[in-house]
């Protein structure tokens, strides 16, 4: 990983106030009181130049940063979103960074939301002075009503792009609710801040469960430090998050890349991976056998290899994958975390209503059952097998025969599958 540039740190942060202290109104005087302020006039690059400058010489900002943010344009580049949608502007250093991106690769509108009316009055001068207003839009209010307004006016019916950085515990209910909207589905790719430090605990939870798992999450501000919880308590009066279920169909992938904050810190982000549904299936087992890292570098994490799926195993594990193939969708890609420091984490979603097509999934709800069924059953035979694998001193005559039987339930759930593809209508047999 490169090294930082030191001359390029943000002042140290406070260790108590922050932010919201009136350093964003004088970031706005500062910025408007240059004498180049002509020249910063229609550039999006220049002005960030002055809002680094200011942290680095004055008070620090809560920004994602030169480092930081250059993932994230890197990922727009990639994905090429024709919305893309961002939950906390703040003083806006992200919105000016990551719509100028969306307009450079032929993006159509850029939406920034928040909370903080004042807040929000500075991103939008900001967006004027950058010549950013044809493709940039702020919006004042609670996320959840913002996304539920700008959804049911039509404003948008998809989010190719989303990036977190709001009030922590609104990660979680602000994703289920874009997923509940169908704002978030196959395809939407996820990018969010701060999921290590301060935490995260239940969004990765989440977007790193099963779908029987996600059903079972955690709701509200429950595993967040209680300074997390009131961050916003003083202005706002605390925060009411929407607690209605998402789709717990939809699953997340993705890997680790390093960088920086503004002030030095280096913290890890996770990546986007393409994966299939097979290989997204493999990928989140092999995650979940052990995930204790093996070294203490925090920037190079080790992670205790799974053995391979040879012989008997590998034959049960090929079969129980082609089980959950059968009739998938083209490969997509998904996103999950891993643990680090620091992160942003990143990835597309992709639905595990594989076989049977998304509207006659959602006719049959013994379709979705059986499928759900098929994913327990498969998580069953994964965990006993690795268990043999990793621990074969546990494994008794006992453990052998409960792996065989589940393995015969397996062939047996998937004749019928089989079975029930064969008489739809419509529809090319597997």
């Amino acid at each position: 990983m490169p090294q930082f540039d030191e001359t390029k740190a943000y002042v140290e942060q406070e260790d108590t106030v922050f932010f919201d202290d009136g350093r964003e109104i004088e970031l706005l005087h500062y910025v408007y009181g240059r004498s180049d302020i002509d020249e910063l006039r229609g550039s999006p690059q220049r002005v960030l130049k002055a809002i680094d400058e200011f942290a680095r010489t004055k008070k620090y900002l809560m920004n994602v940063g030169e480092d930081k943010g250059r993932i994230v344009t890197d990922l727009i580049a990639e994905v090429k979103p024709k919305v893309m949608v961002e939950l906390g502007g703040y003083v806006g250093y992200s919105t000016l960074l990551f719509a100028d991106a969306v307009r450079s690769a032929g993006g159509s509108h850029y939406y920034s939301l928040e909370r903080n009316p004042e807040f929000a009055a500075v991103i939008t001068s900001l967006i004027d002075l950058a010549g950013l207003r044809s493709i940039a839009t702020v919006v004042v209010g609670p996320s959840d009503r913002s996304l539920a307004r700008l959804h049911s006016n039509g404003t948008f019916t998809k989010i190719d792009l989303m990036f977190l950085d709001h009030y922590k515990p609104a990660y979680l209910s602000d994703l289920k609710l874009c997923e509940r909207l169908g704002l978030v589905g196959p395809g939407s790719v996820l990018a969010a801040d701060n999921v290590i430090k301060p935490g995260n605990p239940p969004y990765l939870a989440y977007v790193r469960s099963s779908v029987e798992e996600k059903r079972a999450g955690k709701k509200g501000a429950e595993g967040f430090l209680d300074k997390t919880v009131k961050q916003y308590v003083n202005r706002e009066g605390g925060e009411k998050l929407n607690e209605e279920e998402g789709d717990p169909n939809l699953v997340y992938e993705s890997k680790l890349v390093n960088s920086f904050e503004p002030t030095g810190i280096p913290f890890t982000r996770g990546q986007d991976v393409v994966a299939g549904e097979e290989h997204s299936l493999n990928a989140r087992s092999n995650k979940s056998t052990d995930p204790t890292p093996v070294g203490e570098d925090l920037l190079t994490p080790a992670w205790r290899p799974v053995p391979p799926y040879t012989g008997v195993i590998g034959y049960v594990k090929r079969t129980m994958d082609r089980w959950l193939e059968i009739g998938s969708q083209r490969p997509r890609w998904g996103s999950s975390q891993l643990p680090s420091e620091q992160s942003v984490t990143a990835g597309e979603a992709h639905s595990t209503r594989a076989g049977f097509g998304l509207q006659l999934a959602r006719r049959r709800s013994s379709s979705i059952r059986r499928r759900t069924l098929i994913h327990a059953w498969y998580a069953k035979v994964l965990s006993a097998l690795k268990a043999a694998v990793l621990r074969p001193q546990h494994v008794d005559s006992k453990g052998t025969r409960w792996v065989l039987i589940l393995l015969a339930k397996a062939k047996d759930l998937l004749r019928k599958c089989t079975r029930a593809r064969q008489n739809m209508k419509g529809l090319p047999t597997a």
